[in-house]
């Protein structure tokens, strides 16, 4: 490569319609500035890099905020808050009620309620904010819901509305009583 050749660095415009992480576009910006030497103007640079909902933003809301808010750093926090796709416990919240014991080919019952209790719980551990009783209901109603590709899952159904507990002290079964 001669003294004289300049490596051609490029980055994506970002429109915030989460077809692309903001972190992703951000850490491409750094890259961009610091391959290029910007030191001034750097939330400038940005903007000319963003397009659509993120243009519009931009000019709508941060570049209306006080000059001394609109630093680069600010800029990137402010393009977070506003365009990351949300935090995981609404995601989370959002998938619950997408969750299903769903048929196997060949039918292994058993394996497809491992199956849809390994996701369940897996999605579980993401919301913070939600109790027992909910975390309850929310499973009963994929269990519900899942019904029409097994009729199994009505057995299932039916055994969860009288669910028994047992203790370290007795062998013998207690039943639970749940109000809702």
């Amino acid at each position: 490569m001669s003294a004289n050749s300049k490596l051609s660095i490029s980055v994506d415009k970002y429109s915030g319609d989460n077809s692309v992480n903001p972190d992703m576009f951000i850490n491409e910006m750094d890259t961009w500035i610091a391959f290029n030497g910007v030191t001034a103007n750097q939330q400038q640079v940005m903007a000319l890099h963003l397009t659509g909902a993120a243009k519009e933003w931009y000019y709508n809301e941060f570049a209306k905020l006080p000059a001394a808010q609109q630093s680069y750093d600010e800029l990137k926090n402010k393009l977070r808050a506003r365009f990351s796709r949300g935090d995981e416990n609404i995601i989370a919240r959002r998938e619950q009620h997408t969750l299903r014991i769903v048929r196997t080919k060949p039918a292994n019952f058993l394996a497809s309620v491992s199956t849809f209790n390994a996701a369940f719980t897996r999605n579980q551990v993401k919301i913070t904010d939600q109790g027992q009783v909910d975390q309850v209901m929310a499973y009963l109603e994929c269990i519900r819901l899942s019904i029409p590709d097994y009729h199994e899952v009505l057995q299932l159904q039916q055994s969860l509305q009288r669910p028994t507990r047992y203790t370290s002290s007795s062998a013998s079964a207690q039943p639970i009583h749940w109000t809702f």
